[in-house]
């Protein structure tokens, strides 16, 4: 722990950022563990690592911080009030997560309802995993579902499981398709009632920031990887960018290209301008040889998981062979990082 001195006898006090590095390492490991997607994680730990900043500038360290404090320190931002009912979310859990390593203030008893809900969620991830065989990820889902269930049916109390009717898991299922979507969770469709998507925002290169709805960056940020700036929507025709499937839980894959005007995004013009670029620059390859890697190169970067790729992939490599090294190394790479962006193990 820092100090510095703001007068003759008072001492400010600073968080030790040393010992915030290893606790944002950890939380990252904890967050992971609970399969949150990277882009939420990384959402979680800016918002963090600006209320830290905060933190210097109240004089706060982590051996002081509770609910309460954290609290505080989000009423203290300039953030709109949408960010501030993220951030203190995200602060609480964080708050939480610091407690139970025996940093902070002791965090309060768990109530009753914690409890039973505790025990009920061990119960029913341990069913999950040894009667159904399901994965963590799965579990960890299912037991979301079921909580929300528990919330709709008893609110606030804990609530008798044998009171629970065939109609309340109805009434909550109806509840579920037909409600207006909070603000956190509000997607635009672009006309399709049946195609739900939250937004999603990409920097220029294609590192993707948001694509769930949750913890979005703030207007003017620039990506923290590649400082680039951040966009929401097709620089060509403003349609915006599709984040994950509203109703449907799966891994993100960022687009390729926009799915209304069909121009590639920059994260994908650039590869294609760059390969082109290549093509059309190499020495040892005829007009003909161009043109037909160029058609080629872009089948495969563009569709990756098309049953012809590995066709269309030995075609490449065959007409790349009169092309100069730098160029054979340089799209073999950019093609096997496009298909390995996309297609995940």
């Amino acid at each position: 722990m820092s100090t510095h001195t703001t007068g003759t006898n008072h001492r400010k006090y600073e968080p030790d950022l040393g010992a915030f590095d290893n606790y944002r390492t950890q939380f990252r490991q904890y967050l992971l563990e609970r399969n949150y997607a990277e882009s939420t994680i990384g959402s979680y730990l800016r918002c963090i690592g600006g209320l830290v900043e905060l933190m210097k500038v109240e004089g706060l360290t982590f051996g002081d911080l509770d609910e309460t404090q954290a609290v505080g320190l989000v009423a203290k931002t300039g953030w709109t009030q949408r960010r501030k009912i993220y951030a203190t979310f995200i602060m609480s859990r964080f708050v939480r997560f610091l407690a139970e390593r025996g940093v902070g203030k002791p965090a309060l008893p768990p109530t009753a309802k914690e409890i039973a809900r505790t025990e009920l969620r061990r119960d029913y991830s341990n069913y999950l995993r040894r009667q159904r065989g399901l994965s963590e990820r799965t579990i960890f889902h299912s037991w979301r579902i079921a909580d929300r269930f528990l919330g709709f049916r008893f609110g606030k109390e804990t609530g008798d499981l044998s009171q629970i009717r065939a109609s309340d898991i109805v009434n909550f299922l109806q509840q579920l398709v037909t409600r207006n979507p909070p603000l956190r969770e509000r997607p635009w469709t672009w006309g399709n009632d049946n195609a739900r998507f939250y937004a999603s925002q990409i920097c220029r290169k294609g590192h993707v920031q948001s694509s769930d709805g949750k913890n979005p960056v703030a207007e003017g940020e620039h990506c923290q990887q590649c400082a680039n700036a951040i966009i929401t929507a097709c620089p060509h025709c403003e349609a915006p960018i599709r984040g994950q499937d509203l109703w449907l839980n799966h891994d993100y894959v960022r687009p390729s290209f926009c799915y209304k005007c069909a121009r590639p995004y920059p994260w994908q013009e650039e590869r294609l301008n760059t390969a082109r670029e290549l093509l059309y620059h190499d020495d040892k390859l005829t007009q003909d040889d161009r043109d037909k890697l160029w058609d080629l190169l872009k089948d495969v970067m563009s569709n990756p998981t098309d049953d012809l790729v590995p066709a269309k992939r030995k075609l490449i490599d065959f007409n790349l062979a009169k092309a100069g090294q730098v160029t054979k190394d340089v799209l073999t790479d950019l093609i096997a990082k496009t298909i390995a962006e996309i297609v995940k193990p």
